[in-house]
């Protein structure tokens, strides 16, 4: 603090989530739907890429679909926060977050996949 009470900083640390996340330890829609209840409404990491035609605003009650890049399984993504302006159709993505009974994915973080 100065003499007038103000607090004075010289540095300004700010913690950037990456845009990008290694997909190693996430399962595949198939795998993950294929757990059942055991994974409802556990944390869980998800891969797949962003299905053509499906990306919609942040007030969408679905943001995309989520597809395997093997084809077959797809699932929708809630999600509430911004997306990187790399987010397109077809981009291959790592998502963490829960599986509802719905079906629909409620995603806390989505990254590109590295």
């Amino acid at each position: 603090k100065d003499a007038s009470g103000v607090l004075v900083c010289s540095e300004l640390v700010t913690k950037c989530p990456s845009k990008y996340e290694n997909a190693t330890d996430a399962l595949s829609i198939e795998r993950l739907i294929g757990y059942g209840e055991a994974v409802l409404n556990k944390p869980v990491k998800v891969a797949g890429a962003i299905a053509a035609g499906t990306l919609a605003g942040v007030d969408a009650a679905e943001r995309f679909v989520l597809a395997d890049v093997d084809g077959g399984e797809q699932m929708p993504v809630k999600y509430q926060g911004a997306l990187s302006d790399d987010m397109r159709e077809g981009a291959h993505v790592v998502l963490t977050g829960s599986l509802g009974a719905d079906g629909r994915f409620t995603a806390t973080a989505v990254a590109l996949e590295a």
